[in-house]
Parts: structure tokens; C-alpha cells; sequence
């Protein structure tokens, strides 16, 4: 009785987790498409001021505010990994647990966990 209200309850849980990480993904993707948007038009700008020696300092500008937006895309890319990385963790222990009310103990490798 006590294993099917554990079972129960993790089974709940996992679901509320994965329904609230899903609305953080499609943020992070449609941020992630807006950045890269934002990257293109700044190398169509580059590419103009790229041959006109007076205007270094917009070129700098341009080139210092592609780079913050890289960092901020390569940000963004690490955040979706580490909730798809948290998904699979919360999946592994979905799994033990199921398995563990089975009796059936099978290894599960994710990227930095173990699961049993």
C-alpha cells in the first residue's frame, strides 16, 4: 500500500515538473531564435560598415554587441540542456521507482547520473 502511495505521488510530481519545464522550453527556444535573429542582422550591419575606416567605432560596437549576444546564445543553449538533462534525472526516477515496486534493478546511464 505504502509503495503504490510512493509510486503515486512521484508519478504526480514528475508530471507537474515536466508541464512547467515544457513552458520554460519553448521560451528559451523562441529567446534562443530572437537572439539569433538579432546576431544575423548585426553581421549584415558589420558587413556594411566593415570597408568605411571612419566608422570603427561602430564597427567595435557591433562586433562587442555580437559577442554578448554569442555569450547570451550560448547561455540560452545551456539552460535547454541542463532542464533536458533534469528531465531525464526525473524519468530515472520514475523508473527506480517503478522498478523497485517490480523488483527489477537495471542500470540507467544519463549524462552525469547513474540511475538504479
Amino acid at each position: 500500500m505504502k509503495k503504490r502511495i510512493y509510486l503515486f505521488l512521484a508519478l504526480v510530481f514528475s508530471a507537474c515538473f515536466l508541464f512547467a519545464q515544457t513552458e520554460d522550453k519553448s521560451q528559451l527556444e523562441k529567446e534562443r531564435q530572437d537572439i539569433q535573429k538579432e546576431i544575423r542582422q548585426i553581421q549584415g550591419e558589420y558587413d556594411k560598415l566593415k570597408g568605411k575606416t571612419k566608422q570603427i567605432v561602430g564597427q567595435y560596437n557591433l562586433i562587442d554587441r555580437k559577442i554578448k549576444l554569442q555569450n547570451k546564445y550560448i547561455s540560452n543553449i545551456s539552460k535547454e540542456l541542463r532542464m533536458i538533462d533534469d528531465d531525464i534525472y526525473m524519468q530515472c526516477g520514475d523508473l527506480s521507482s517503478f522498478k523497485i515496486a517490480r523488483h527489477i534493478k537495471i542500470p540507467i546511464f544519463t549524462k552525469r547520473r547513474i540511475c538504479l
